[in-house]
């Protein structure tokens, strides 16, 4: 890929074993007993993958600046979060996204985790920060890099890329120049809420609704999960056993849907990997695999091996 139109239009159209055996020797390092999830029996509720019909895909998902890190490095340009989370009190902790878990870097041990967890895609987002620092003009010929070795390397390892091309983080240069919401309306009340409640039910009831409502179109679920708090103990993390309940009760609901008739093609968990929670900060773990923030070693939870299971080919 040489310029950035041919990077472009591999992201529109793409929609090891060895990364999770060393998370496993570091744990085992500080721990005195490793839970040993490989060898656990995982009830997952009657599904696999020969539940889906062939070629439904399964992966995990990210967006760039709650993950990449290097926010201000290598020709990225400031995005409305990079000066949001500047102001004390926005974000829990006065965390930013700075460094995350520098997926930057640590791109290849990622995409080997996904492979090991059988997982068949990754859905990312681009940073437009990193591709056009002032909003436009001038391309950063680093940041495309980035994703071409992001892309590529992907690709090596079996994992099909399905691009984001918008996750909340606008170049500064752009909010400066246009603004934002000039001609905006309310469309309803404002609400005040946790936000995020365990419905399974509500999956099947979404799903079949956009069946009958919209004549059955094409879906794919770019990203379903819920949190643990982010203050556990590593130990605590791993076993996520609620977590493993509402990830089974909710595939259980789109397997329902899926049988009724609902042309679903896709599902995506958020997220791989815990990361930077917007205005949560550090303080709210939604992936499947833990980070340890002190020196972002990765550590694959039960609900990692839960998926890893579910998903082997021709499992019964």
């Amino acid at each position: 890929m040489k310029n950035l139109s041919s990077f472009l239009l591999l992201s529109l159209t793409l929609f090891s074993t060895t990364g999770l055996a060393l998370a496993r020797n570091a744990f085992a390092r500080n721990v005195k007993q490793w839970p040993n999830f490989n060898e656990q029996r995982f009830d997952t509720g009657g599904l696999s993958r020969d539940s889906f019909p062939e070629g439904f895909v399964f992966g995990t998902a990210a967006s760039a600046y709650q993950v990449e890190g290097m926010a201000s490095k290598d020709g990225r340009g400031p995005s409305i979060w990079d000066v949001f989370v500047k102001t004390p009190g926005n974000i829990a902790g006065d965390a930013t996204g700075e460094v995350s878990v520098d997926q930057y870097h640590r791109y290849k041990e990622d995409v080997d985790l996904m492979k090991t967890l059988n997982f068949d895609a990754y859905r990312f987002s681009i940073s437009w920060p990193r591709i056009f620092p002032n909003g436009t003009g001038k391309v950063n010929w680093q940041g495309v890099a980035y994703y071409n070795r992001l892309i590529d390397y992907m690709l090596e390892k079996g994992i099909t890329p399905h691009a984001n091309l918008y996750h909340y983080d606008l170049p500064l240069a752009l909010q400066e120049k246009y603004g934002d919401e000039k001609n905006g309306k309310p469309i309803g009340p404002q609400a005040y809420s946790g936000w995020l409640y365990q419905v399974p039910w509500g999956m099947y009831k979404v799903v079949t609704y956009l069946k009958e409502r919209y004549g059955n179109p094409t879906i794919i679920l770019s990203e379903n999960g819920m949190d643990d708090p982010g203050n556990l103990t590593l130990p605590e993390g791993l076993y996520d056993q609620i977590r493993v309940n509402y990830y089974r009760s909710y595939l259980k609901e789109l397997k329902r849907a899926m049988d009724d008739g609902a042309n679903v093609i896709g599902y995506f968990a958020w997220s791989l990997l815990d990361n930077f929670e917007w205005l949560l900060g550090y303080t709210s773990r939604f992936g499947l695999v833990y980070v340890d923030y002190n020196d972002l070693k990765r550590y694959p939870k039960l609900l990692a091996y839960w998926f890893k299971h579910m998903l082997e080919r021709n499992n019964v």
